[in-house]
């Protein structure tokens, strides 16, 4: 009858007004609250309503709606430009951990001095090639690169127009490689590449690319002199069983390019070897 209308919630269950509670710390919440009595300190028991003084209480003007409507706004903004900070942070910090777990992987599987891909890194690889070598259309072919003279570079020029010489010649090696070829420093300047489908008749006309390629470039050795390095190829068609067998195949080869000179190119097995 007086407008108001009056509740009580005891722990969560809902009951008649008890007058044997007494009052404790009445006080105003906002326009239209006020706390009748409480059961203890933190939960209050018996609140009275006042539904018509709180509309009044939010019944704005127009330019506190404007103003509410700037903070509300304001706050929005505020909002999406720390979400989008965190966004930012986040992906930068994830993007770091890729990268820097990149660089782990590359440090293990590539060789610090000529990028090529370590030992280790190649075997891996190879290993899951040759299981699917009898499901190939064409076969596989593993060089074995073996830089001549290489030892008189490092003696006359020094160490640094050596490791020079190593990175530009990896970079020569990989004339026409495609996307799944691989490259891997062997041990000191011996290289390694597996070519993956290769029509039988085209081993040596490739091996030979590599071999004219690298004769033909100028290697700086500082104060104005070039030096010409050359490179003896071994090669062998890459055969089902183990990955090793095959390389000491191309080693094989190397070592009969080696024995007419170097700077050749031969194939292995040595009664179908042909020399360029």
């Amino acid at each position: 009858s007086d407008g108001r209308m009056q509740f009580v919630d005891r722990y969560g269950i809902s009951t008649v007004i008890d007058d044997e509670l007494s009052v404790y710390d009445p006080r105003r919440f906002r326009d239209g609250q006020e706390l009748l009595s409480s059961a203890n300190r933190v939960s209050p028991v018996v609140l009275r309503l006042d539904y018509e003084g709180m509309l009044n209480s939010i019944n704005l003007s127009k330019h506190q709606r404007w103003l509410e409507l700037v903070a509300v706004v304001f706050g929005a903004t505020i909002c999406a430009l720390v979400v989008r900070w965190i966004w930012l942070k986040l992906s930068g910090w994830v993007g770091n951990r890729r990268l820097k777990q990149q660089e782990l992987e590359d440090s293990a599987n590539r060789d610090f001095l000529t990028g090529a891909m370590t030992r280790k890194a190649f075997l891996d690889y190879a290993l899951s090639h040759f299981s699917v070598l009898p499901n190939l259309s064409q076969p596989s072919v593993i060089l074995m690169l073996d830089i001549d003279s290489f030892k008189e570079v490092n003696d006359t020029y020094g160490h640094l127009v050596g490791d020079t010489v190593l990175k530009e010649m990896v970079t020569a090696f990989q004339i026409g490689f495609r996307e799944h070829d691989r490259i891997a420093r062997w041990g000191g300047d011996e290289f390694v590449i597996l070519l993956t489908s290769v029509p039988p008749w085209k081993i040596l006309t490739i091996a030979e690319r590599i071999r004219s390629h690298v004769a033909e470039i100028q290697h700086d050795v500082g104060a104005g002199g070039w030096v010409h390095v050359s490179v003896s190829i071994g090669a062998t068609i890459a055969r089902q069983g183990s990955a090793m067998d095959s390389i000491a195949n191309a080693d094989k080869a190397v070592f009969q390019a080696k024995k007419y000179g170097g700077n050749q190119a031969a194939m292995y097995p040595e009664d179908s070897a042909q020399l360029l």
